[in-house]
């Protein structure tokens, strides 16, 4: 049975640099391209009606910025993934990304190399960093930092979700929620993915610290 492909969207104005990527991605299996656009303006009323799994954004675009489109569609479609493509290395703008609540941050320069990489990675439900930004040394890029407001975090979850939530602290996966809760293993996964959202968590791994912390 062949594996169904994960749907992608790119938005860059660099056309060579745009098209280059998709036709990367157009000969890995794993994928299918959806569409491109070079403005957030033109990309935006077509990726709610696409809605793809992944969402290849360029950080800097004329008119609306990557940051700004990335905000509306985290809101619009918060189970579409978004890698993030920017030339800036600065800490400040991959904080700025990773409260957008982007799941991966990628340097332009190692796009080519990178991002299916990046791509599998965040399809997996993990954050990804470009490697030369992992070897700067001061980001901890793969980790949930364990703020001290992680009882205010908390408090946003519904009760079900808190259910869901004590369920994956016991290492159970969307079947087994699903089996204990009489609901859909689709359910049970948007489930996951809300509670990861209001938690600003981007790891399978890291829910079930946090549930295993604050349970």
């Amino acid at each position: 049975m062949n594996k169904i492909p994960f749907t992608v969207y790119f938005v860059d104005d660099h056309t060579i640099l745009r098209e280059g990527l998709v036709l990367i991605f157009q000969s890995n299996p794993d994928f299918q391209i959806l569409g491109q656009a070079g403005t957030a303006e033109n990309a935006f009323p077509e990726i709610l009606k696409l809605k793809p799994n992944l969402l290849v954004l360029d950080i800097s675009l004329p008119g609306k910025s990557g940051l700004e489109l990335a905000s509306e569609i985290r809101s619009s479609l918060p189970l579409t993934k978004i890698i993030l493509l920017s030339r800036h290395d600065q800490f400040e703008y991959i904080q700025k990304a990773k409260k957008i609540g982007v799941h991966a941050y990628v340097l332009k320069d190692e796009a080519g190399r990178d991002l299916v990489e990046a791509a599998k990675s965040v399809m997996q439900g993990q954050y990804y960093l470009s490697p030369r930004l992992m070897a700067k040394g001061n980001l901890q890029s793969n980790e949930h930092d364990l703020e001290s407001n992680d009882s205010e975090k908390i408090k946003l979850l519904t009760k079900r979700e808190l259910e869901i939530l004590r369920l994956i602290a016991e290492g159970k996966n969307d079947t087994d929620v699903a089996l204990a809760l009489d609901i859909k293993p689709k359910t049970a996964k948007i489930h996951r993915q809300n509670i990861m959202d209001k938690l600003e968590i981007h790891k399978a791994t890291e829910l079930v610290l946090f549930a295993n912390k604050n349970l």
